[in-house]
């Protein structure tokens, strides 16, 4: 059992085990030793906890991501049967009652957690209004009988504002969503324009950021208007425009590759205006 609970928060905690139970076992951080941590950036941000003796659990919000809760494991996870989840309120907090969260659903693989969606909203909002979010189970395993795992509400709502704060400033759209990307051209013109530039700008910012992304494609392209030597032109002019503009915005010139295919590749129909509109491209590609 951790060492250095207050005994009032002791009895809450274990008066939540069922019934008839023999022994059970507690981690949950010592008020005194209770901590939340907040790391980030424009790519993910992290609110972090340790649970002594049990783990490292971890609020996550990524780019273009939803809530992720994950509880990081000291050792491997305990087979354990119909986890349940209860938001116990502090002792400090009179005749407020439990508030049940539900049993954790089952998972072929993984840990029973890790939650995400709605189940990572409710832990978080239980934790901000006080209560002591609770996981309780039998591990079967090894058969070590009744265990309460609890995340503490002590120091937790002056680290919740900052990881909102953190939140707010991610990047919009995840790797998924920048991976592969489009920009248009006025016909006969190398010029861009502001929609380009701003996805650009994201695209970069990801390049700068992402340790992963080993590089980028930028292909050129141009419609059939005017000859095939003036397309084959245009179509490079357009995508060294491109890394041109990417290099000016931080990204390593040597992380870009740069190919044209003149009117040779269209993605729509030459025999319209909206399909010739969207032949004059440049698309992108990254790489991992």
């Amino acid at each position: 059992m951790t060492p250095a609970v207050p005994s009032l928060l002791l009895v809450l905690i274990l008066a939540a085990a069922p019934a008839g139970a023999t022994a059970v076992r507690l981690f949950v951080a010592p008020i005194a030793e209770s901590t939340w941590e907040v790391n980030g950036g424009p790519l993910e941000c992290r609110l972090t906890h340790v649970i002594e003796g049990f783990g490292r659990a971890s609020f996550v919000r990524r780019a273009g991501g939803a809530l992720d809760f994950r509880l990081a494991l000291e050792a491997h996870a305990p087979h354990a049967a119909r986890v349940h989840l209860r938001a116990l309120p502090a002792p400090w907090m009179h005749d407020a009652q439990a508030r049940e969260l539900g049993p954790v659903p089952d998972r072929e693989n993984g840990s029973p957690f890790d939650l995400g969606g709605d189940r990572a909203r409710a832990l978080l909002a239980a934790l901000g209004e006080g209560y002591f979010p609770t996981f309780s189970y039998r591990a079967e395993r090894p058969a070590t009988g009744a265990v309460r795992v609890a995340l503490s509400a002590v120091r937790f709502q002056a680290a919740e504002e900052q990881f909102r704060a953190c939140a707010e400033d991610l990047l919009p759209t995840d790797f998924a969503g920048i991976q592969t990307s489009s920009v248009h051209f006025v016909a006969g013109s190398t010029a861009l324009g502001p929609v380009a530039r701003s996805r650009l700008d994201q695209i970069a910012t990801w390049m700068k950021l992402d340790d992963r992304i080993a590089g980028a494609v930028v292909v050129g392209h141009a419609d059939s208007t005017g000859s095939r030597r003036q397309n084959y032109l245009l179509s490079q002019r357009r995508a060294v425009a491109v890394r041109d503009y990417l290099k000016g915005q931080g990204v390593k010139g040597d992380l870009i590759r740069v190919r044209f295919h003149g009117q040779e590749k269209p993605s729509a129909s030459d025999k319209t205006a909206a399909g010739r509109r969207h032949n004059r491209r440049v698309d992108l590609r990254l790489l991992r």
